[in-house]
């Protein structure tokens, strides 16, 4: 008993300190033009997942886990399961995959439709396959495509270098509202609760 309050705290030595709150980031948007750009940069393994992450909105973890039955050509539509955490940069592995079961619909641009058929039929890709995934065919590790591949593509594409991948999902939000959609629109594409 008496080696137990040894260890106690009789009071909260947090109290009375002060932390500073960190400023949010600033958001930043993309033209048409300039996703284009990004697009045509990255490396070309990585293009047609800017595309999607900028005209659909999903986050870094939803983008990396979507599977080739997320896609529907017919109704041109991609289901995406909802990822409760942040944009964040955080790889994905086989075992973090997100598991919510909580989905949303997004329409697809018909641009990007026969795109992503092309995409699908030229990889070879089954009904349960990633639909994008590293060159060796395991989930993209967003840290390394961070590092490796969206970074240096901003550089070369003379985009602003602090472009986060996260403000492609804002640059989604801003176009959509530059179409005249609804904010409650927006926030299902976007999957906010």
């Amino acid at each position: 008993d008496g080696l137990l309050q040894a260890f106690c705290i009789r009071w909260n030595p947090c109290l009375g300190i002060k932390v500073k709150r960190s400023r949010p980031e600033e958001m930043r948007f993309l033209s048409h033009d300039q996703v284009r750009t990004l697009a045509n940069t990255i490396t070309p393994f990585f293009r047609l997942g800017i595309l999607v992450a900028a005209y659909c909105g999903p986050r870094s973890q939803e983008i990396w886990s979507l599977r080739v039955r997320d896609f529907d050509a017919d109704m041109c539509t991609l289901k995406i399961e909802t990822v409760e955490t942040d944009d964040d940069d955080e790889g994905l592995d086989e075992n973090s995959l997100p598991k919510t079961g909580v989905y949303r619909s997004v329409q697809i641009p018909d641009a990007l439709i026969t795109e992503l058929t092309t995409w699908i039929g030229d990889k070879e890709l089954g009904t349960n396959d990633l639909l994008f995934h590293s060159r060796e065919g395991r989930p993209v590790n967003h840290n390394n495509f961070y590092k490796r591949h969206y970074k240096p593509a901003l550089v070369k594409a003379e985009l602003d270098p602090q472009t986060r991948f996260h403000d492609l999902r804002h640059t989604c939000a801003a176009l959509y509202f530059d179409r005249g959609a609804s904010g409650e629109e927006v926030r299902q594409i976007l999957g906010h609760s």
